[in-house]
């Protein structure tokens, strides 16, 4: 009576019976329950009996060998006809695949030298060993990334390794032998046959098994030989129309999971757009340097090249030390021909027109960052209304062209969707800012003004932030009138720059009236200038009513700083339930707020050490984890299709 099994290897031996040894030993390691081996010469094959589970039989031909397997164990066989090196585990997926659908006839792996499902270059057999990538590290990094890659439809099964279902076969019938006495050419066949009654020939995108070359002589893919294509052709003039298509199609179905698998495997090589990096050390360029610093330190990112229009300024030397990290100096932003990414990312605002067709020419995904809506809006912000309307239409253009779109928060993709802009939702990735950028401890040096001795012995509040009219710099210009009115006396500081187009500078003015004594306006601040700000201000004012996320507060927080501010939308959602904050933008209300902070320390510290708490979820490192999910998820993802101009609408 033959014993029940789940899973039999059928490993068919011509010659050479001892390079199959690691081939058989490999299997029963990955969970075969029995290995039979079939070789012409069963005397030369009787060294690979070293296990129980494994026996030699005559086979001449490798189809009739697999059929009687089958036949003789009725279930799913495992067959190849080259010697493979398989990882452990490496049949539980194709086995859950066949166990769940009926329909799947046959399961195909990774493999170096597998025609066109070979890896890690697809359609290009290549060495079993590229650089650390075997069939253990490289099964690893496949099942361990995430996304975890999902099956792939083939347009018929190859390889010289299979899977094949019994149902299948007693649906569709057995292999058939060819002139070729080739497994692939057999399996192949078979799939072209069992598709045409509805059964599925899939990729487990999850498994890389090797084929050794000192095991086996490199031979070109059966399939691709023309004798063998116009046999094929002969019993399936479907044959090879949509194979031949999708062979060369980039945005065909196995394309899409080799390119998420290769990057998942070897690492992913990306391009940032660091046209930003000048002499000027904004948000902006800090956003990009500790990103880019984050994704450096992971395993599963190989290579990051950062495009700048001149050399790496000197605050950013620290950030790009990383060997992983390698600037580009183009000041025309140009990129050489032969260049090879998996992604490009523009992270910050796509606020002009891009160069879509360099950066697909170079890369198979692009990735966007859209960090708000704010200018979207605001017409005020733009020099005219034609401006503002090409700014809109730019950005919604580039929002329908990207393959990917990471949001700085939730808040940011639900402000997109009320605008009905033209993006799939399955693109958009919230990837927050870190907060963990400052420590407190960084150098510090007073701004000018605080050089005279009396004002440096001054208290003071200050607000951070250029004067948009969403950062309403002059209502903490009224909380502050307001606190004067109450009898509390503190310098206010305001420091940020003057934008040309709707600034609150007009509103400031009439805030302060003719008397602007008390008050001292930065036009700009190095970082050890606000470094020392933040440590030493009582209170930072921060009356936003439009942000994308919202730094100022947790940078605050690091110097032993509280922040007033009302806690609307993203402020919200990082920072959930502030103890101290203000009901509204209302001078009396942001007014109470700051006094409740001057006047009680406890108050003070419970909000500092509250905003310090909140931040332990958003740090650069959770940043780069989640961007890395954006960029894998868009390169398993079909390419955005790309739409004419004049489609999408402001």
């Amino acid at each position: 009576m033959i014993q029940h099994h789940s899973l039999v290897a059928a490993v068919f031996v011509r010659d050479l019976a001892h390079r199959h040894a690691p081939t058989v030993r490999s299997l029963l390691l990955a969970g075969v329950d029995h290995v039979v081996v079939g070789s012409p010469d069963i005397a030369h094959s009787a060294d690979l009996l070293f296990d129980d589970r494994v026996e030699v039989v005559p086979a001449t031909h490798v189809a009739a060998f697999v059929n009687e397997v089958s036949d003789r164990f009725g279930c799913t066989v495992v067959a190849c006809d080259e010697p493979v090196v398989v990882p452990e585990h490496a049949f539980s997926p194709a086995l859950g695949l066949i166990a769940g659908d009926p329909r799947v006839a046959t399961v195909n792996v990774w493999c170096n030298f597998a025609g066109y499902i070979s890896f890690p270059h697809l359609n290009v057999p290549s060495s079993h060993q590229q650089g650390d990538l075997d069939e253990r590290s490289g099964t690893d990094r496949l099942r361990s990334c995430q996304p975890l890659g999902t099956p792939v439809a083939l347009p018929l099964a190859g390889g010289p390794l299979v899977c094949i279902a019994r149902a299948a076969m007693t649906a569709c019938g057995p292999l058939v032998d060819t002139p070729f006495d080739d497994l692939s050419v057999s399996t192949a066949e078979f799939s072209l046959r069992s598709a045409g009654r509805g059964f599925l020939a899939l990729l487990d995108p999850i498994t890389y098994v090797t084929r050794p070359f000192d095991l086996a002589e490199p031979t070109g893919a059966a399939v691709s030989q023309p004798d063998v294509r116009e046999w094929l052709h002969d019993r399936h003039p479907v044959f090879p129309t949509v194979f031949d298509a999708q062979c060369a199609d980039p945005g065909s179905p196995v394309a899409i999971a080799h390119g998420a698998a290769r990057a998942q495997a070897i690492g992913l090589q990306v391009l940032i757009d660091g046209s930003v990096m000048g002499p000027l050390e904004t948000g902006t360029q800090v956003q990009l340097m500790n990103l880019v610093a984050a994704l450096a330190k992971r395993a599963d990112v190989h290579r990051i090249v950062v495009a700048m229009p001149g050399p790496v300024p000197p605050y950013a030397v620290a950030a790009f030390a990383s060997p992983k990290i390698e600037p580009l100096n183009t000041p025309d932003g140009s990129i050489p021909d032969d260049a090879r990414f998996d992604i490009v990312h523009r992270p910050f605002q796509p606020d002009r027109p891009l160069p879509w067709d360099l950066w697909r020419r170079v890369a198979r995904r692009v990735v966007i960052t859209v960090q708000d809506l704010i200018a979207y809006r605001v017409g005020q912000y733009h020099s005219s209304p034609q401006q503002w309307l090409a700014y809109r239409t730019n950005m919604a253009q580039s929002m329908a062209q990207a393959d990917g779109i990471a949001v700085f928060l939730d808040d940011v993709a639900d402000q997109i969707a009320l605008e009905r802009l033209p993006v799939d939702p399955s693109r958009i990735g919230s990837v927050p800012c870190g907060t963990d950028h400052l420590t407190g401890q960084e150098p510090a040096c007073p701004p000018a003004p605080f050089l005279d001795p009396e004002l440096a012995a001054s208290r003071f509040l200050v607000v951070l932030g250029s004067n948009y009219a969403h950062k309403n710099r002059d209502l903490a210009v009224q909380a502050w009138k307001e606190l004067q009115r109450r009898g509390i006396e503190r310098t206010l500081v305001v420091v940020g720059a003057h934008v040309p187009f709707g600034s609150s500078r007009h509103a400031e003015a009439q805030a302060l009236g003719v008397d602007d004594d008390g008050v001292v306006a930065l036009l700009d601040a190095t970082s050890e200038e606000r470094n020392w700000l933040l440590r030493h201000a009582d209170v930072v004012v921060y009356p936003t009513s439009a942000e994308g996320f919202g730094l100022v507060p947790f940078e605050a927080a690091r110097f032993g700083t509280p922040t007033v501010s009302v806690n609307f939308g993203p402020l919200a959602e990082v920072h959930a339930d502030p103890p101290v904050t203000a009901a509204s933008w209302s001078a009396s209300d942001l007014a109470d707020a700051i006094l409740e902070l001057l006047n009680d320390p406890d108050a003070s510290a419970a909000a500092i050490n509250s905003t310090l708490e909140a931040g332990t979820a958003f740090t650069w490192d959770i940043a780069a984890e989640k961007l890395v999910h954006v960029y894998q998820r868009a390169l398993a993802s079909h390419p955005s299709p790309a739409r004419p101009a004049e489609e999408p609408r402001p």
